[in-house]
């Protein structure tokens, strides 16, 4: 049994490790093939063609008219055509409110991408980190898959007990029932990523994660890096918006002017020629600016909302990163230092330790391996929040 074991161990440890990446052409991919990504995209689309009709003119008006005249004086045909259009410097306000509506659209959806990418990543981080840990249970399947059929064998020749028996394949069906439990999570997610791409399919067999350093200095990263994330640039952008929206209003107390034709036409007299007219928003315009302010201010408090929070969210997640950092790191020397596995194995080949005792142990170091792996993904989870997508 001991030499059936040495082999496979041997052959399991000697087989090539696969290769760490950062995801970087799954997350292209996603972006490209997303459904729900290109559903954002197309209503930011649709809302910056919208803006563009804000400077369009009023309807033009046409009216006309047909009177009866009493005791034979004739009747008499009107016609009128009229135009209004908005005093000049407003359509230069609505023009820079109308660029910033569509500034905003932009970052609308640059903000749905972050989210969407993010998600993406933290999936296929708990690929990997499903991965890693089938790959290790491989290992312990294999082990227990041998001794199981070994103490089989000697129960057989009378040379085992049927406890131990029973002890051995209990082992196994423990590592057998977690790696299907973790092989249908790993499905799950794969699924769920397809989705994310359109369908198309996504492969993930890394085994490992690329470790990118955490900054040093968290205040002075959130210094470089705090404007750049889009839920704030969104704040920011709606701000701008409001302030053009204010003066857009402001623009509206100049009166509007109306320029048109009219022919009235009589059985012997008509006349014709061209009109014009002024229209003074006196009733609504106060209640406009005002109405436009409190817009302005909201958006405001937002965006010292927005500030706050994701400052306060991005240190609680770098403060998380860092245990995570250091329990990760301990948790790898003290089983790179104290791992008894071999030793265990001579001990039960020497009958010093029974199988129960062995498998106890054995258990022990699994649970090890799991706990790094645990960290280590949510290391890997924690890092992630801090990316900014490009």
């Amino acid at each position: 049994m001991k030499c059936i074991l040495r082999n496979i161990i041997l052959l399991l440890l000697i087989s090539p490790a696969v290769k760490a990446q950062d995801f970087t052409a799954i997350l292209r991919s996603i972006e490209q093939h997303s459904t729900s990504l290109e559903a954002a995209r197309m209503e930011a689309e649709a809302e910056k063609k919208e803006s563009k009709l804000i400077n369009a003119l009023e309807n033009p008006e046409v009216g006309m008219g047909y009177l009866w005249g009493n005791n034979g004086i004739g009747n008499r045909v009107d016609v009128e055509f009229s135009q209004t259009f908005d005093f000049p410097t407003l359509y230069a306000k609505r023009k820079q409110m109308a660029q910033e509506q569509r500034r905003v659209a932009d970052l609308k959806y640059l903000n749905e991408r972050q989210q969407l990418l993010l998600s993406a990543k933290k999936l296929c981080i708990q690929v990997v980190y499903c991965n890693a840990l089938m790959n290790h249970l491989e290992l312990d399947l294999a082990e227990t898959r041998a001794m199981a059929d070994s103490y089989e064998k000697l129960f057989q020749k009378g040379e085992a007990t049927i406890i131990d028996k029973q002890k051995a394949h209990q082992a196994f069906l423990f590592f057998e029932a977690e790696y299907r439990e973790f092989k249908t999570l790993k499905n799950n997610l794969m699924e769920e990523l397809q989705y994310m791409n359109g369908g198309e399919a996504v492969i993930i067999n890394d085994t490992v994660f690329t470790h990118n350093p955490l900054p040093k200095d968290f205040n002075e990263w959130m210094d470089e890096n705090l404007t750049r994330y889009p839920e704030l640039q969104l704040a920011q952008g709606q701000i701008a918006a409001q302030e053009k929206a204010v003066k857009v209003t402001k623009g509206e107390w100049l009166p509007k002017l109306k320029v048109g034709y009219m022919s009235e036409k009589e059985r012997e007299d008509h006349y014709q020629g061209i009109t014009f007219g002024v229209s003074v928003p006196i009733w609504s315009g106060a209640r406009k600016v005002k109405s436009a302010k409190a817009h302005l201010a909201a958006a405001q408090m937002m965006e010292k909302d927005v500030r706050n929070h994701l400052a306060t969210q991005l240190r609680g997640v770098y403060n998380d990163a860092l245990q995570l950092q250091e329990t990760y790191q301990a948790y790898h020397k003290h089983l790179t230092e104290c791992d008894n596995t071999p030793l265990l194995q001579k001990s039960l080949d020497a009958g010093q330790i029974n199988l129960l005792t062995y498998l106890n142990e054995r258990q022990y170091v699994h649970e090890m391996h799991e706990k790094i792996l645990e960290a280590e993904r949510d290391l890997e989870l924690r890092k992630a929040e801090l990316c900014i997508y490009e």
